[in-house]
Order: C-alpha cells, then structure tokens, then sequence
C-alpha cells in the first residue's frame, strides 16, 4: 500500500496517548550506576516487565518520595535492605511486602550451604558408609550412632591423634598449642 511519510507521521500523531497508570504490583531492588562505587534503586512494574524509573540512590527518602508521588501501589517486591522496606512502609501502611523469587532461592541457598558446612564430618561418614557397602554388596545394617562419632571420624580427630603424638614426643604444652591452634586447657584434658 502506498502511501508518504507525511500520512504516517499524521496517523501516529493522531493517535491517542497511553495514560501512564501507576502499577499495582512493584519490584524494588538496588542497581550500579558504578560497581563498588556508586548505586542506585530500580523500580519495575513487574505485571508489565518494564521498568519504570531508577533513583539516583538507595536511600529510604527517595523511595518513600516515589512512592508517595505514585499512589496506588498495592504490592511490593524487594529484598531484605532495610532502607527499601522503611521507604515502603513510610509510604503506605497499606502496601504489601513480599520478598522476590531470586532472594528467596539465594537466602535458602545460602542456608543449605551453612547447614551443609555444619554437617561436613557426618555427611563424609555417611558417604564411606555408603560407598564400603555398595562395594562390598553388603546388606545395610543398622547403624548404632557412637556418642563420639564427631571426633572418632573427622577433623577433630586428626588434631586428637597429632596432640597425643606431640605429647609423647616430650613437646611441651605451649609448643603444642601454638603449633597445633588448640587451647592449652584443651590440650591438658
């Protein structure tokens, strides 16, 4: 179809503008305008996937300010920083806080990984358990839990075992405490 420039400039001129509606639904969240250096605070709307604006900082002011320009936020998604939850919470009683699905698997992550660390000693014996009886074809027996598993099997251990030979080695208590890092009170008993 032909037609000028002229009657498609017309045309998008003439066509209505989209009212900016203030979204119900917000992702709030921290951004660099200079990595290590300078941040800022994104605002998504996050029915949309668009965002919206970025603050030039992450102060509670500036985030209570938008929001009070813009009412009719109803939900808000962000992480854990206190300035953003202040900001919200300032604004509006009524807005509801809910925490992002990437800080939710990150923080859970996070506490797996702790809860693993804790555990490093059990989970080793446990895999030796599993990986003798899977060779050996071995039916599983019941497995009597030692009162001393922690210090029969790990890493406590190995520092029992090199204390005992230090000591019968004829080092002196102090010598043994500053090489080994085990309190001299620990080493007596």
């Amino acid at each position: 179809m032909p037609t000028s420039s002229s009657t498609l400039i017309r045309l998008i001129h003439q066509q209505p503008l989209e009212q900016s509606t203030v979204p119900k639904v917000l992702g709030i969240d921290d951004w660099a305008f200079k990595k290590g250096s300078r941040y800022g605070t994104i605002i998504v709307d996050l029915e949309k996937r668009q965002i919206i604006d970025l603050l030039p900082d992450r102060e509670t002011v500036s985030v209570e300010g938008w929001l009070k320009a813009h009412p009719g936020v109803e939900i808000v998604s962000r992480d854990r920083y206190s300035n953003f939850a202040n900001g919200v919470k300032n604004a509006s009683s009524s807005i509801k806080h809910v925490a992002d699905r990437w800080h939710l698997l990150k923080n859970l992550g996070d506490a797996m990984q702790k809860a693993l660390d804790r555990n490093v000693v059990s989970l080793k014996a446990a895999r030796q358990r599993m990986s003798y009886q899977a060779n050996n074809e071995v039916q599983p027996q019941p497995v009597v839990r030692k009162e001393n598993e922690k210090t029969e099997n790990g890493v406590i251990a190995k520092k029992f075992h090199q204390v005992k030979q230090m000591l019968l080695d004829g080092n002196s208590i102090k010598k043994i405490a500053r090489d080994t890092g085990v309190t001299r009170i620990t080493i007596r008993k």
